[in-house]
């Protein structure tokens, strides 16, 4: 007996792959005489794939390409598909993290009915996990969906705990695999650690921003409010329970082939994917951002390569789908991209000290031209500025830092430590590194300097104006220098 299905090897070390009816090996698809596999949840009841002849194969083949990937947008679908099927060859892929699509997108607008067909690969499901209840809970679910998928349906940030924590702690652990100990029905506890061992799917009207790391372990894609193909959707509806019979055949492909080579494409996908990143963005995590694509993308190519070796698509064929779906990679990447640096600590500290300065009543730079501190005399000091120094504020790191943390609270966000705050503004430019002290300072960015305020030493982060979006009123030394100067990307990718 069994407590899970998925990936095992035999004694002598080939691949296997069991679900309640039905095993895959190299050699065949067949009726599962070997084991009995028993279910705690019911959520997992329909768990199971089909065997079907090589014609029925090839016209499902056929429908899916022809229907499923139509019936909404190529971005959402072709994903979801390939996203499914990277949770069936986890094992043999070199990422060694499972990947959480998030498919958002208005009210009723098919995202559902998207990941419902993609966890229909794994099972003629009728029933599907709802968002609602804890991270744990989830957790405990999907530890049965080892090497498979499941959707967690209709994510709602208004009516999820205060900044949507416990999805995003879901996220994360579902992402590392990361296990919890966990009982069975009787009050037992289980004999192992439950943990996600699969491919999660999300769907939401919104993405939960509030934190940047989280963001680069998902698969993002905007579903949007496109019309979608009703024509293609009822043949989807009606054949969707077949998708079951699909994933045997991708196995049984999978596991004939050599290891090296599903590496070899798989690090080929991910350079170039990554190399952009590295490049255009700002981005924390683009190495997790480039391999969660490079799984996907390698995943649809093998699904691809099965159906060339199996009669149904030409080689011309596999490399215009595989053309069409790197494109929809590309643009996923952007999104992911621009979500992750624009929700970086250092920016979002950077946008609420920004928005805090707007009222110099509680908030001000000392020094800064046309700040009146005498209408003002309860302001709160965030840092001075000289003319002389044009382009240049010396911010007081615990004291914005402060100001900030509290901004963002309000907010539903919650800064990082200011150590990891400090990182980031040196990383990306914001603190002029040629005015950091060196020694122990350096790491931090500080700078030591006389307060014009009152003549005594303190530390700094000698900060550039435009990082802020700061500029001097015309007239002032600094204006001449800085109104040349575009704001910094990072303030860009903040306000989109």
């Amino acid at each position: 007996r069994l407590p899970e299905i998925g990936y095992y090897k035999t004694t002598d070390g080939r691949a296997l792959y069991y679900m309640p009816s039905v095993a895959v090996t190299r050699e065949e698809i067949r009726p599962n005489t070997d084991v009995e596999i028993s279910f705690e949840d019911d959520i997992c009841k329909h768990l199971d794939f089909k065997i079907l002849g090589e014609e029925d194969f090839k016209d499902l083949a056929r429908h899916i390409i022809g229907d499923y990937f139509r019936c909404h947008t190529p971005v959402a679908t072709m994903t979801a598909f390939a996203h499914a099927m990277s949770a069936a060859i986890l094992p043999q892929l070199p990422l060694k993290k499972s990947p959480v699509l998030w498919l958002a997108g208005d009210y009723s607008n098919g995202k559902s009915f998207i990941a419902e067909g993609a966890q229909c690969f794994f099972g003629p499901f009728t029933e599907f996990l709802n968002a609602g209840g804890s991270d744990k809970a989830k957790v405990g679910a999907a530890s049965h969906f080892r090497n498979a998928t499941l959707m967690i349906d209709d994510y709602k940030q208004t009516l999820s705990d205060w900044g949507g924590k416990a999805i995003l702690n879901f996220v994360q652990a579902a992402y590392d695999r990361s296990g919890r100990s966990a009982l069975n029905r009787d009050g037992s506890m289980r004999r192992h650690t439950a943990r996600v061992r699969g491919n999660i799917i999300i769907t939401g009207e919104e993405v939960p921003t509030q934190e940047a790391s989280a963001l680069s372990r998902m698969i993002i894609v905007d579903v949007g409010s496109r019309e979608k193909n009703r024509v293609h959707g009822e043949i989807v509806k009606t054949r969707r329970r077949e998708y079951c019979g699909f994933t045997p055949h991708l196995l049984q492909y999978v596991y004939g082939l050599p290891d090296h080579d599903i590496r070899g494409i798989y690090l080929d996908y991910r350079a170039k994917l990554e190399e952009p990143i590295r490049e255009r963005y700002e981005a924390e995590g683009a190495q997790r951002i480039a391999e969660n694509l490079a799984a996907n993308m390698t995943a649809f190519r093998l699904a691809m390569d099965m159906l060339v070796a199996k009669g149904v698509l030409a080689l011309e064929q596999r490399d215009a789908l595989c053309s069409q779906h790197m494109g929809n990679l590309e643009i996923i990447r952007a999104m992911v991209c621009n979500y992750v640096s624009a929700h970086r600590g250092a920016n979002l500290f950077l946008e609420a000290v920004s928005v805090l300065l707007q009222n110099p009543a509680r908030y001000h730079i000392y020094g800064w031209p046309g700040t009146d501190l005498g209408e003002h005399k309860n302001s709160s000091m965030l840092g001075f500025y000289r003319d002389k120094e044009p382009g240049e504020i010396k911010l007081l790191p615990q004291a914005a830092y402060a100001a900030a943390a509290e901004f963002s609270h309000r907010n539903r966000h919650t800064l990082p430590p200011l150590p990891h705050i400090a990182r980031q503004l040196l990383s990306g430019g914001h603190i002029c590194k040629e005015r950091v002290d060196s020694g122990k300072e350096a790491q931090m960015g500080y700078k030591q300097v006389i307060s014009p305020h009152n003549n005594q030493r303190i530390r700094v982060w000698v900060l550039k104006t435009e990082s802020l979006g700061m500029f001097a009123p015309p007239g002032t030394p600094a204006r001449e220098e800085q109104q040349q100067q575009p704001p910094h990307p990072a303030l860009q990718a903040v306000g989109e």
